[in-house]
């Protein structure tokens, strides 16, 4: 069970005394010992409470700022702040001057991204240890102690972030199990933070859901209000954040025009943000490609898009595993990676079915096109 920290305990840390103690106290790694020397340095009473906070701080460190306070849960549920920084944007666009409350602030991540493009931001959580460290890392903002479902605020735009696992830790899948439920949050003008897999079709107010991946993984689906969007704009939106280089966006409204065709040079995996918004058509207009099945994601040309996942394809046929299992020796492949889309296989149990020997690499995508499926064995990426 992770370390629950108490309001004295967050007390405690945000005094004087708890950041001297912070900027000194550096966990070995050794269990024994750290305990030992969190003892010596702040006594028995505040230990625990001293090492929980530097360890989850040095797992924060590299992707949140510097000297935050978290909580086990906080961290691990905790927005990442590209994401949080491409939403305050979008946010910072439409709210002409009003108000903007995050109604789930937890520890801040949120409320700080918000804090840095939009003047008036609000924040309120129902825990107070969360409130407590919110208030100390984002200390520029108005934090209020309050229930999503009783906003403090009148006439706000509203940000929500709810919970998606239950006290036991089962994942729950419907709006109506989530914490707080979707369905309640304040509205009309609402932007909510959930998971990619939602079956969207509960949750008939969500004008435009906004699928969001980070260098190539997806982080989660944002559901925005018909207030916060065109009438004329897009219904589903796939963006993808890169860290360190341009992302982009890909909606419903881009040209769908995409051919189906056998392969050719190349396959392409589209980003999953751009596959879960059920948008690979579109994306594989924008950049000249084909589908190799209406029906699934894989995409084929003569060049892939710059940047993207793909594979050079060396040869390929319908799938049987002796056929596979000669192509692999003849080319003299003994490290293999194995992608399969619709295929009932288990990459697991297949590949020392294969017998590989030898010096070489690759990697073989088995996918369902039309009625059969088909081997495709590609460079190594």
């Amino acid at each position: 069970m992770p370390f629950a920290f108490s309001v004295p305990d967050v007390a405690f840390l945000t005094s004087g005394a708890g950041h001297a103690a912070l900027s000194e106290f550096v966990p070995a790694g050794d269990p024994l010992r750290d305990v030992a020397a969190a003892r010596r340095l702040v006594g028995e009473e505040h230990a625990a409470a001293l090492l929980e906070a530097a360890l989850l701080r040095a797992r924060a460190r590299g992707r949140f700022p510097d000297g935050w306070f978290w909580t086990a849960d906080a961290l691990e549920q905790a927005t990442a702040v590209p994401v949080a920084e491409h939403r305050a944007r979008r946010l910072a666009a439409v709210a002409g001057g009003r108000v903007v409350h995050d109604v789930t602030c937890s520890v801040g991540v949120e409320v700080a991204a918000l804090s840095a493009v939009l003047d008036r931001v609000v924040g309120s959580d129902l825990d107070p240890v969360r409130l407590m460290m919110a208030r100390a890392n984002v200390p520029v903002a108005w934090l209020a102690r309050a229930d999503a479902l009783a906003p403090v605020t009148r006439d706000a735009i509203a940000v929500a972030d709810p919970a998606r696992r239950t006290a036991t830790g089962r994942r729950v899948r419907r709006p109506d199990e989530m914490a707080p439920p979707l369905d309640a949050l304040p509205g009309p003008d609402l932007v909510v933070s959930t998971a990619p897999g939602l079956d969207f079709a509960l949750v008939p107010w969500a004008r435009e859901v906004e699928l969001v991946s980070l260098d190539g993984r997806v982080r989660e689906a944002a559901l925005w209000s018909a207030g916060l969007v065109p009438d004329d704009g897009p219904r589903r939106r796939a963006t993808v954040l890169r860290s360190g280089a341009p992302g982009y966006e890909v909606t419903d409204l881009d040209d769908d025009t995409c051919p189906v065709t056998e392969v050719g040079a190349w396959l392409v995996d589209p980003d999953g943000a751009v596959v879960r918004a059920g948008l690979v058509r579109q994306f594989a207009a924008r950049h000249g490609l084909a589908q190799l099945d209406p029906h699934l994601a894989y995409l084929t040309g003569p060049h892939p898009p710059s940047g993207m996942r793909a594979f050079r394809v060396l040869e390929h046929g319908p799938f049987s595993e002796k056929t596979l299992r000669q192509t692999l020796r003849r080319r003299q492949v003994g490290r293999v990676e194995i992608l399969v889309r619709g295929v009932d296989v288990e990459p697991d149990r297949l590949r020392p079915r294969l017998k590989l020997a030898g010096t070489e690499a690759a990697t073989v995508v088995l996918a369902r096109v039309g009625r059969g499926a088909r081997a495709y064995v590609c460079e190594a990426p």
